[in-house]
């Protein structure tokens, strides 16, 4: 059964208006929505599933709409996560899994984000067998004066350099392929403090890169198995600050 790949950007082109009308014109029947959160958040996820929707909402024919909310705690992204660390860790080092904060008024009014965090966390470290000691979670990119998700990244790298830790590795997994943004808080602002704290001081941001393809491939590899009357659609929205991975579409596209 064919299947027609297309991305769409919440905050740039192609949009996701864009993406959707362009799988109109294929007479597509189904829809499958791939946001490229892992966590859930309504300040991420949320939003793109409104813009489908409200997109879908001027079509005279709805076509059947699958929107995959998250996934966190999938055996298959957690997995693409330990094959991108492990080879960064030494006996030494401490693992640092730093997560884009939101403000903690979010959570209190029901926002699942910090809990699906914790989750992905604790699975990792699981994984990789990593004692308690070994690794910690904490967030990142906080602006403005009201409270976020604690504790924050910048006060715990400051902390482990205090402590004199040799080496932190920093992973990020909120974010599915490697964010500019983050790339220069953790990686730049990060390593570029690290002589003010101590000397030895030394961080690592795990890339990503092949992280999203290891686990798509796994993930909808049971769609190649569906008997479909129709062709089945996918349509991938990203956040416009960050860099398409156009091998992502291309594994798709395999299914």
């Amino acid at each position: 059964v064919p299947v027609h790949v297309v991305a769409g950007m919440r905050y740039g082109e192609p949009s996701i208006s864009s993406a959707l009308a362009q799988l109109r014109t294929y007479g597509i029947k189904r829809i499958i929505t791939l946001p490229l959160f892992p966590q859930y958040s309504g300040t991420t996820t949320g939003t793109i599933v409104k813009a489908v929707l409200s997109e879908l909402h001027t079509w005279r024919e709805v076509p059947t709409l699958t929107i995959i909310r998250d996934y966190h705690d999938h055996h298959a992204y957690v997995q693409a996560l330990v094959n991108r660390i492990q080879k960064h860790l030494t006996k030494n080092s401490h693992l640092l899994i730093s997560f884009h904060g939101i403000p903690l008024s979010y959570k209190i009014a029901g926002d699942p984000y910090e809990s699906q965090c914790q989750k992905t966390a604790k699975l990792v470290a699981h994984t990789l067998g990593l004692n308690p000691e070994d690794w910690s979670i904490a967030y990142q990119s906080r602006f403005g004066a009201q409270e976020w998700l604690r504790p924050y990244t910048e006060e715990e790298l400051i902390r482990y350099g205090q402590e004199k830790t040799s080496q932190v590795n920093v992973v990020c997994p909120g974010f599915a392929v490697d964010c500019l943004e983050t790339l220069d808080e953790i990686a730049h602002e990060g390593a570029h403090r690290k002589g003010i704290w101590y000397n030895q001081f030394k961080t690592n941001k795990v890339k990503t890169e092949r992280m999203l393809e290891e686990f798509v491939e796994k993930y909808f590899s049971n769609l190649a198995q569906e008997k479909q009357e129709h062709s089945g659609e996918i349509t991938a929205p990203l956040a416009s600050r960050r860099k398409t991975n156009y091998k992502l579409f291309l594994a798709l596209a395999k299914i």
